[in-house]
């Protein structure tokens, strides 16, 4: 327990709160692990088989055991480079998780809508006003079965990114989670102005001459314009972001 919430106890008073807190979280673990989710010994909590199925699919991960979709994310009319990534995820993985992962592994914010559409269908958070299906009532897989099925995903309606999803492979046997093995070309800046915006921020980047070049430096934090590499993109720092967003449940 921190001071911040205790502002005058004492520390004999915030040693009982510690204590007590203490005791609820053994007895949680406790309850739990009779359920056979999960084991402590000697200080050490690991999730059981069960534990990992249940966790993974309760928070809409998919399943240990399910196939492997392996998917190219490739941004729609993007290039020089072309910036892509791809994919391999549980083939029962909620759509709406799939939107974080995509969203992580590109380099998006996810502060802005988006919908998956195949078709006339649309999958996105629900609006009675609209005829959509909620992203999280359908998986992946359900949407994606033959390698070379497409899904089209776009991200901020105003910038209107649009991304090309093609199943590229579904494999069997265990996997160890959502994860980035490939890509190229840095993530856009959010609220550039979609494609056209981004190619025109590169072409003031690139002249120090031109109208808008100090101000381009200064919007996007840099001190000189080789300090934004397009190229730049990394598989580790790709999955550090899908670890991040996978911590907790979607809003």
């Amino acid at each position: 327990m921190t001071r911040f919430w205790f502002p005058d106890a004492i520390e004999q008073q915030l040693e009982f709160q510690r204590r007590r807190g203490d005791g609820d979280v053994r007895r949680i673990l406790a309850a739990v692990a009779d359920l056979g989710v999960l084991t402590v010994a000697d200080g050490v909590i690991a999730l059981t088989p069960l534990g990992s199925r249940s966790v993974g699919a309760w928070l809409g991960l998919g399943t240990p055991t399910s196939d492997v979709l392996s998917v190219k994310v490739t941004l729609h009319e993007s290039a020089d480079p072309e910036i892509w990534r791809r994919l391999r995820v549980p083939a029962d993985i909620r759509l709406d998780r799939f939107h974080q992962v995509l969203g992580a592994a590109m380099g998006w914010q996810d502060s802005h809508l988006h919908v998956f559409e195949r078709g006339s269908d649309q999958y996105r958070f629900p609006d009675p006003d609209l005829d959509v299906r909620a992203d999280r009532e359908v998986t992946l897989g359900a949407l994606l079965v033959h390698p070379g099925d497409r899904l089209d995903y776009e991200y901020d309606f105003g910038d209107s990114w649009q991304h090309d999803i093609v199943l590229e492979a579904v494999q069997h046997g265990d996997h160890d989670g959502p994860r980035c093995t490939d890509g190229a070309g840095r993530c856009p800046p959010e609220d550039v102005g979609g494609i056209p915006g981004y190619q025109n921020l590169r072409r003031v980047l690139a002249d120090p001459e031109e109208d808008g070049h100090a101000e381009a430096l200064q919007w996007l934090g840099i001190q000189h314009a080789d300090d934004f590499d397009a190229t730049d993109f990394s598989p580790e720092r790709a999955n550090a972001a899908i670890a991040g967003v996978l911590i907790a449940p979607p809003a």
